[in-house]
């Protein structure tokens, strides 16, 4: 169940999968209501990230064409809103992928329609009304790929690092800038390849990269420093297994992501905290039963989502991972809350994953605000996928 850069998220065994973005807030106790966003005008959308405003970014398919297109959804006073297509920088189809709070919208854009290259842009500005799509360039390859942005306009990916090489190493730029490979290579584990996931307000990236004289990839933290040095990336280690992978780091440096914890192949969602080599620890938050689970988004107060199986793995259910591992930690299984608090949405939607990439057929916003506990002072910006209409039959 971990996230790789090269890949949507999956809802095994479905048809059709709805992404969808959960908003969690401290207080206001609105009912659970889901809202179809649209599309551009073709079959399907999908929402991967929301900002605090509520605007949501993601990709759909526009008339007349099964193509994928960026967009920007911006709600409207009172109800609503518009989704307007992002462009592309050349290329036919475009993803994004990450939100801030400016607006400002991360993805990646085919730059030739002859080409199967894609390269990592930033996108500032309102749709139609003179915003721009900035071509961040690459480490020296051919393609790259931005994953996250943070408030300052810093964006965070993976990029080819030479012509004709499959090596890709992590980047993070300078706010609001192009890709610069003399400051921005984030380096590796001491393998060949590195891939960044996210990126906090203080520029902290997190990702994976493979280790030293192995293709095994292991969570990393990269932490700024003097880019002549390349010390800044520190391995975070694995719950016992070999392979790890961090997928979100919030401001207070606390990180999401999942793990293996034995021999097998089997990952458990964890969540990260303290310095790493000072005390750090990576705890694992376990399942919802089943038997794996992987950590994908994390908000400011360190709740985690994420995608775990359920007993006796009959399905994959988004989770939610509230208060401190070992203590008052619990998992909390968003399909079955659903179903529970708000039977009607629950009758027709099977929410499979939450996560900050979901692959579906529209893109909606679920506000859940009762799961979020007191005390608190900011939402937790989350995605999910889910599966509309075609729900499945339950197994008892």
């Amino acid at each position: 169940m971990q996230r790789t850069p090269s890949s949507l998220l999956y809802c095994a065994g479905l048809l059709y999968c709805a992404g969808l973005v959960l908003v969690g807030f401290a207080s206001g106790a609105r009912a659970a209501v889901i809202n179809n966003l649209g599309t551009l005008g073709g079959s399907y959308s999908r929402g991967f990230g929301i900002n605090a405003a509520g605007q949501v970014t993601g990709g759909s398919a526009f008339a007349g064409s099964t193509s994928n297109r960026g967009f920007l959804y911006t709600p409207a006073p009172g109800g609503g809103g518009s989704m307007q297509d992002l462009g592309t920088l050349g290329g036919p189809i475009t993803f994004a992928f990450a939100i801030n709070v400016s607006g400002q919208v991360a993805g990646s854009s085919l730059f030739s329609p002859t080409s199967g290259s894609q390269r990592a842009f930033l996108y500032t500005g309102i749709p139609g009304a003179g915003g721009t799509m900035q071509d961040l360039g690459t480490l020296g390859g051919t393609s790259s790929r931005a994953t996250a942005v943070n408030d300052l306009g810093q964006a965070a990916g993976n990029s080819g690092t030479a012509v004709g090489s499959t090596v890709a190493h992590a980047f993070r730029t300078a706010p609001n800038a192009a890709i610069n490979p003399a400051t921005d290579d984030l380096g590796t584990l001491g393998g060949a390849t590195s891939r960044g996931f996210g990126i906090n307000a203080a520029g902290q990236v997190v990702g994976d990269s493979q280790i030293t004289g192995s293709t095994v990839f292991h969570a990393f933290l990269f932490t700024p420093g003097p880019p002549e040095q390349r010390t800044g990336m520190v391995d975070l280690g694995t719950l016992g297994g070999t392979t790890s992978a961090a997928n979100a780091i919030n401001d207070a440096g606390q990180i999401a992501g999942s793990s293996r914890f034995d021999a097998s192949t089997a990952t458990h969602a964890f969540l990260y905290t303290g310095t790493p080599g000072a005390g750090g620890t990576m705890h694992d938050l376990g399942t919802l039963g089943g038997t794996s689970s992987a950590g994908f988004a994390i908000s400011g107060l360190g709740h985690v989502v994420g995608a775990s199986d359920t007993t006796g793995d009959a399905a994959s259910h988004a989770f939610l991972y509230t208060g401190t591992p070992g203590a008052d930690g619990e998992m909390i299984d968003l399909d079955a809350w659903l179903d529970a608090n708000h039977p009607a949405d629950g009758a027709n939607w099977t929410l499979t994953d939450a996560s900050g990439l979901s692959d579906g057929l529209r893109a909606y916003i679920l506000d859940a605000s009762p799961l979020i506990p007191e005390p608190s002072t900011g939402g937790a910006l989350l995605a999910l996928s889910a599966l509309p209409l075609l729900r499945r039959p339950r197994r008892k």
